[in-house]
Parts: C-alpha cells; structure tokens; sequence
C-alpha cells in the first residue's frame, strides 16, 4: 500500500496573513516605543526649564540687588549650569518692559517650556 505525505499544517494564505499581522505588530511596537522616548526627553527638558527657574528665583530672593541686569545675570548663570542648558538643549530669553523681567526658558523647535514675570527696582 502506498503512503501519502502528511499534509502540510498551514495553507500559503494562512501563513501570509500571520507573517502581515507580526509585521503590523512590530511597526506598532517601533512606533511605541519612539513616541514615548519622544515623550520622556520632552518631559525632561521641562522639568529642567522649572528647575532653572525656581533656582534662579531661590537665588534672587537672598540677594539685596534685584536690578535687571542682576536679574538677567542669574538667570543666565543658571541655564549654563542645568543639564539642558550645558548641552543647548534649553534657550534663555529675557524681556524687559515697564518695570518688569520676563525670563523664559525655550526647548526645541521654540517652545516655550516655562516662563515667570518678576517686578524689579530698576
């Protein structure tokens, strides 16, 4: 008597559509995990931007002189000293108008990650 082969298991169409669906499901994974990297250097950068700036604003309160050009210049010394700053990741800005400081801290592409107004003497 003859044998036959056992038949094969899967059928061409059975394992075309499993081999679409592990690389659908891989491209989702990548596309994960990118985004939430994504995520966690953005979240990263603002907290840098908050600690700048409430360094700079612990500074400010133990010092007698808050002229503009004091106030600029530790908030500028606490930029060069952040993490974010050091690698340009992080941009101050400063603006003055009526009385007033305004300090910033922009991330990629400008944005702006946070940002305080102060009343100065001068």
């Amino acid at each position: 008597m003859r044998q036959h082969p056992p038949p094969f298991p899967f059928t061409l169409v059975e394992l075309t559509f499993a081999l679409a669906l592990a690389g659908f499901l891989s491209v989702v994974f990548v596309v994960f995990v990118n985004s939430s990297r994504n995520l966690n250097e953005r979240l990263s950068d603002e907290y840098q931007a908050f600690l700048v700036l409430d360094n700079t604003l612990e500074l400010l309160a133990a010092r007698p002189d808050n002229s503009r050009e004091a106030i600029g210049a530790v908030f500028l010394d606490e930029l060069k000293r952040s993490p974010g700053g050091a690698t340009g990741r992080l941009r101050p800005s400063t603006a003055h108008a009526d009385g007033a400081v305004t300090l910033a801290v922009h991330g990629q592409k400008d944005k702006t990650l946070a940002e305080v107004t102060l009343r100065c003497g001068r």
